[in-house]
């Protein structure tokens, strides 16, 4: 052995204080993680309130609006049936909804079901045709739906109509038409402050077809974080691009400007400095 040599056996204390300090770090570790996770669900929370409205853990207070194919423009020549001329009656029975809507309604249902307890309620638009003390996202055209049909003829929509029979969205700002021409379908995505309750809000997915409807449900339930993060608690409208019979191609092609620039500070509380 060398002069000055030094060996060092470790009794049982110093065993016992690596195992604390491993213990203590994997605690610490467990409660950030925790706080991390609370803090992003609490914003996330404050977000989905924002975009959807704040009364949307009420059953209530939020509905989804669905179609029974009424054709709203003359309800007394029978439903309201896609590719079929306009004199054509379907008879049967009187409740039916078009295959977008079920769809639709999943996308919405399970988007909300991430983060409330509480699911939102699908109702017919003829049965709240006369309530508006609530938050409605309404799905389907204004041909076959009362809801849309209401909202999209108020003055208070500046932004999209369904003009040419329905065979076109007329974007107002400038003026533009969007159609079929292109082998896709058109969803527009509406939403504007509730024209008669301005604490609700009135969120509208309607398409030229049934897949531009789902699609474009599928497109806010999916992407409305980041619709969030770019207009906050504003009106806001936009097209998507809809790939006949995949809800999941909508992109979007023309919207109005983002009307949110946030502040250092609340992309930091709102978390997506931490990207989370």
């Amino acid at each position: 052995m060398f002069q000055g040599e030094f060996w060092f056996t470790p009794d049982g204390g110093f065993w016992i204080n690596v195992i604390a300090g491993v213990i203590t770090a994997i605690l610490v570790s467990i409660i950030v993680f925790t706080f991390i996770k609370l803090w992003k669900f609490s914003f996330v929370k404050l977000a989905f309130d924002r975009f959807w409205g704040s009364d949307n853990t009420r059953r209530d207070k939020t509905y989804i609006v669905i179609d029974l194919l009424t054709n709203v423009a003359n309800p007394a020549s029978g439903r309201y049936i896609y590719k079929l001329k306009p004199n054509t009656l379907l008879t049967g029975p009187t409740e039916v909804v078009g295959d977008c809507n079920p769809r639709a309604v999943q996308y919405i249902a399970t988007t909300f079901a991430k983060v409330t307890e509480i699911d939102p309620v699908a109702r017919f638009d003829t049965e709240v045709q006369n309530i508006w003390e609530a938050n409605l996202i309404c799905l389907g055209s204004d041909a076959s739906n009362l809801k849309t049909h209401a909202i999209l003829s108020h003055a208070c929509n500046k932004y999209a109509q369904f003009v040419d029979n329905g065979d076109a969205i007329k974007w107002l700002p400038t003026g533009d038409k969007f159609t079929l021409k292109d082998g896709k379908d058109k969803g527009l995505i509406l939403k504007v402050k509730n024209p008669y309750f301005k604490e609700y809000w009135v969120i509208v997915c309607a398409g030229l077809n049934v897949w531009g409807s789902s699609g474009a449900a599928f497109y806010v339930a999916r992407h409305w974080r980041e619709i969030e993060k770019r207009f906050g608690r504003d009106e806001f409208a936009m097209i998507v691009n809809v790939a006949h019979r995949s809800d999941e191609s909508a992109e979007e092609i023309i919207a109005t400007p983002d009307s949110r620039k946030p502040s250092l500070l609340y992309k930091l509380f709102t978390c997506q400095i931490l990207n989370c």
